[in-house]
């Protein structure tokens, strides 16, 4: 879903990929586009990556990383390129506690 207040039909649009697609398996991004906004997303079964355009200049991209696949934590870091001081960085732990010793 992405939120903006330019898109044609309200504030949010909402994608999925095709459930039959072969898409961003080997590297090939999925591509939505809605409006003056276009969107790649890399995805294996859970989100890898995401480039965000609007009227064809980069809004934010977006990486995230497993950094344990037995645990499943990963990190996820989304910036603006045109603003370096706007980053975010988010960790999960979807089992917090559960392996003490990792």
């Amino acid at each position: 879903m992405i939120l903006a207040n330019d898109l044609p039909e309200g504030f949010e649009a909402k994608f999925r990929r095709p459930y039959n697609s072969k898409q961003s398996h080997g590297g090939t991004p999925v591509e939505f586009s809605v409006g003056e906004h276009h969107l790649s997303i890399l995805a294996d079964g859970k989100w890898r990556a995401i480039h965000w355009e609007h009227k064809g200049k980069t809004v934010a991209d977006v990486l995230m990383s497993a950094v344990d696949p037995i645990t499943d934590n990963a990190v996820m870091i989304a910036y603006n390129p045109a603003g370096k001081e706007e980053q975010v960085q988010l960790s999960c732990d979807p089992y917090p506690g559960k392996f003490p010793n990792q």
